[in-house]
């Protein structure tokens, strides 16, 4: 009772959705329904009266009634064209009314031997298709009383049963042979499928070398990048270091003038001063050398010390005397002096390595060899990348050729087949009976067209207003589904809230 109660209430609320829809989808239905097209089909089927059946050539038969021209003209008498079915070849119209006639012939039986010839075509009305075929029907007779006429008039001449002038299947079939010689070589079309598996292989491995490359290229210029940044590094650490020797020479040259001009007018206790602490230099420096060699800091710094005071004592040195005549100067000689060596500079040039190229220090890089060695991989990968692109484009090109060689293989195989076709016709027609006898039994209608099917979309209206009630149904309970009123008293009750009370719903006119 209460899903019956909740039903009318779902109807209730949603009749207006109800029946809106359902009377939408049903017109929808209703003007599909009469603006589709009725088609009836209609057949009718030939034979010969003869035991072993129609012996004629019957897919010429067909092949000849199967042309645009007739085909055009049943569509005419089908109601699908005008009256004279005459049309320009690129008109749509006429190739849709042939789509639409759907002209069907079905062999029954071998070639020599038909059984039956089935001949079917729809229009939209039942005389249409009736008429429609029932001139395909006249057109394949007529035909065939036309060839039977010509056959027994070459016969009497002593022709062969084929077109005047028009040379042997056998022969043609020859000729196509020796024009296309590969219709003998079976395997030509497997020699080309792996030609075109080879290639695709040849991708692959091209692919895999570009993208070898590819790597290559970028390790050897990453490893240029770091050769370039270590010999821009190692450049300015050379520049900083000479800039540091030029500060020290200034600076000792600043002290050396600062200490001939202090000694200048030194006093007698100053020289004898610095004569001592040359010597107590000069004997830590036999100290030293016991344990050091002579490129250690500390010797050197020394030496450098040793240097200073000797050009100091030299200075405070007195003159010698006016009249002292022309000999040397004497200057004061220490016993330890031999023993004392100046700094030895490098070998190259610190000034010439400074303006050398970046190439130069490039070249003193850790990680150079490194460098060429990636770029003559890389050059390498290069050189067989690009040999291996030229391999594959030779056997693309010659892929190609063999592709139109293909196609005209398979356009001369279609040629053969309708050769050997008409081989067995002209051998079937030279078989069928002897000299100036009638070729074939005289195909005849063996049923009359009738019609054997109908398309009237009419037919479904019930049905699809049975699925726009359906459909609209649907909607309805989506729309109940979807929404979130209160309707009853139980609605409210569902939601846990508590009541209050209840105004009944009141009848109009009370």
């Amino acid at each position: 009772m209460s899903l019956a109660r909740r039903l009318a209430g779902l109807v209730r609320r949603r009749a207006r959705t109800l029946l809106s829809t359902w009377i939408g989808l049903g017109a929808l239905a209703t003007a599909f329904v009469f603006s589709a097209p009725e088609h009836y089909r209609a057949e009718a089927v030939l034979g010969a009266d003869a035991p072993g059946g129609y012996a004629g050539p019957a897919r010429r038969l067909v092949a000849r009634v199967n042309s645009r021209s007739v085909l055009l003209r049943a569509a005419a008498e089908g109601g699908l064209l005008g009256a004279s079915g005459q049309a320009a070849g690129d008109d749509p119209a006429p190739t849709d009314a042939l789509r639409r006639l759907g002209a069907r012939f079905e062999l029954e039986g071998r070639p020599g031997a038909v059984q039956a010839l089935r001949v079917s075509a729809q229009a939209p009305s039942p005389q249409g298709a009736l008429r429609a075929v029932d001139l395909l029907c006249r057109e394949l007779l007529d035909y065939d009383r036309r060839l039977r006429e010509r056959t027994l008039a070459q016969r009497a001449r002593g022709e062969d049963a084929r077109p005047h002038g028009a040379k042997p299947a056998r022969v043609l079939l020859e000729e196509l042979r020796q024009r296309h010689p590969l219709l003998r070589d079976p395997d030509f079309l497997q020699r080309h499928q792996r030609e075109a598996e080879a290639i695709a292989t040849e991708e692959l491995a091209v692919l895999a070398l570009r993208k070898r490359r590819d790597a290559l290229r970028a390790r050897a210029q990453r490893l240029g990048e770091l050769v370039r940044r270590e010999a821009e590094v190692a450049y300015r650490a050379h520049r900083e270091q000479l800039a540091r020797r030029e500060r020290e020479a200034a600076e000792a040259a600043a002290r050396e003038r600062e200490a001939r001009e202090a000694t200048e007018s030194a006093p007698p206790q100053v020289v004898a001063e610095t004569r001592r602490e040359l010597a107590a230099h000069e004997e830590e420096l036999q100290r030293m050398l016991a344990t050091r060699t002579r490129r250690h800091p500390d010797v050197r710094r020394l030496l450098r010390k040793i240097e200073l005071l000797r050009k100091r004592a030299s200075e405070e040195a007195p003159a010698p005397p006016e009249g002292a005549g022309t000999g040397e100067r004497s200057k004061p000689v220490s016993l330890r002096e031999a023993e004392v060596v100046p700094i030895a500079e490098p070998a190259e040039d610190p000034v010439a390595l400074a303006d050398a190229p970046l190439e130069t220090w490039r070249q003193q890089a850790a990680h150079y060899a490194d460098w060429l060695a990636a770029q003559s991989e890389a050059d390498q990968a290069s050189v067989a990348l690009e040999a291996r692109e030229q391999v594959l484009l030779r056997r693309k090109q010659r892929h190609a050729d063999r592709e139109k060689a293909v196609q005209e293989l398979e356009v001369a195989r279609l040629e053969e087949q309708r050769l050997l076709a008409r081989m067995e016709e002209e051998e079937a027609l030279r078989k069928a009976a002897p000299t100036l006898a009638p070729p074939h039994e005289p195909l005849l209608l063996a049923t009359a067209p009738r019609v054997v099917s109908s398309d009237t979309p009419r037919d479904y209206l019930l049905p699809l207003w049975v699925l726009a009630g359906l459909l609209a149904a649907g909607a309805a309970a989506l729309a109940e589904a979807t929404d979130r009123s209160f309707w009853t008293l139980s609605d409210v009750q569902r939601t846990g809230l508590p009541v209050l009370g209840a105004v009944p719903r009141m009848r109009r006119g009370r």
